[in-house]
């Protein structure tokens, strides 16, 4: 089977992090107290990232929940959007034929979520740091030798 591998049609060379949706999310409307998330986007153009085929519907799923709860309006969820599609994403399209075989198993050995452990598998298989905010996913990268991007 052939890697399928999708890039955005600005994507400058080749990927240099694996982003995980809780520093995306932080550049919203959500916001997060943590200067990580910032420090990330200011480095932003001088990067690619790459990110797992479920990158973009977990982050459609938390802007539309606080959408639901009030903790954000459908122009604020839109006019996010619209800015982060304009960066130059990696799409690893292999998540699908790795899921059983090699994400699962990270998601037993280490108790994570197997969305996360898709994010340490891309990570382990592109020798990328990760830039994250989720205690348990740092933890864990650190475990396994997987990097923290560093802005």
């Amino acid at each position: 089977m052939t890697p399928v591998a999708l890039w955005h049609p600005i994507a400058r060379g080749a990927p240099t992090l694996i982003l995980h949706p809780s520093v995306a999310l932080a550049w919203s409307f959500l916001g997060n107290a943590n200067t990580y998330p910032s420090d990330v986007l200011w480095r932003m153009p001088l990067n690619v990232p790459a990110v797992p085929l479920c990158w973009s519907l977990q982050v459609a799923e938390a802007l539309l929940a606080a959408e639901l709860r009030g903790s954000g309006t459908r122009a604020q969820v839109d006019n996010f959007l619209a800015g982060l599609h304009s960066f130059p994403f990696f799409v690893d399209g292999e998540m699908s034929a790795r899921a059983w075989s090699h994400i699962l198993p990270l998601a037993r050995a280490y108790s994570l979520p197997v969305y996360d452990a898709a994010y340490l598998e891309l990570a382990l298989r592109l020798k990328l740091p990760l830039a994250t905010i989720d205690p348990n996913l740092t933890r864990t990268a650190a475990n396994v030798g997987v990097p923290i991007f560093t802005p």
